[in-house]
């Protein structure tokens, strides 16, 4: 009882897989010994209408009263999670607001963080000449800054322009992760080379 993830966190932009990964580590800390899952169990069967001693029928007061199956601590939690208001899926917590595909596929070009989404060095290039005083390692609303968001995103033209322009290493994003660590996690071989430099 009470296990963790022993997996890495997903990337910033896989929200299903990070809503899970945290549900997870959720669940495994608030339920850590098999005597607080079982007290949760029984408390979810009572919330249900079991009473304490008293097998759940079928069909009572047939002559064929079979017993009912018991859920299982899984169905009891999944039915627990559906009701709260925090919940938008069996998948988690919301983290944040999923973005279209389409709105994905064409970020804001008129932004550093959008440019560093988009992966265009050339744009890039272009958008820090017209603004030379911009701050490279500002964060954006979810707490990233741009090269956070080009280490995610496997976008070593961008990550080593930034890199040049003045973006740290060593900022961390709101869930204390680095651009490394995001490079790392994400499996981007060649931006851990530039970020070793």
């Amino acid at each position: 009882m009470g296990r963790q993830p022993t997996t890495s966190r997903p990337g910033l932009l896989d929200f299903a897989g990070r809503a899970k990964w945290d549900s997870w580590k959720e669940t495994g800390a608030k339920y850590a010994s098999e005597s607080d899952v079982e007290q949760r169990y029984i408390d979810l069967a009572r919330q249900l209408g079991w009473i304490d001693g008293t097998p759940l029928t079928h069909g009572e007061g047939s002559e064929e009263s079979e017993e009912e199956e018991e859920p299982s601590a899984e169905e009891l939690l999944a039915r627990e999670s559906d009701s709260e208001e925090n919940v938008a899926s069996d998948m988690g917590k919301v983290m944040s607001t999923i973005v279209s595909s389409e709105e994905e596929a064409s970020p804001d070009l008129h932004s550093l963080h959008g440019l560093a989404l988009n992966g265009d060095q050339g744009l890039l290039e272009e958008y820090l000449h017209a603004n030379p005083d911009i701050n490279v390692n500002e964060r954006d609303e979810h707490g990233y800054s741009a090269l956070h968001l080009a280490c995610d995103r496997g976008h070593a033209g961008v990550v080593r322009l930034l890199l040049a322009h003045g973006a740290s290493k060593d900022l961390k994003d709101a869930d204390d992760f680095t651009p490394m660590e995001l490079a790392k996690v994400s499996g981007h071989e060649d931006i851990i080379a530039l970020l070793q430099r």
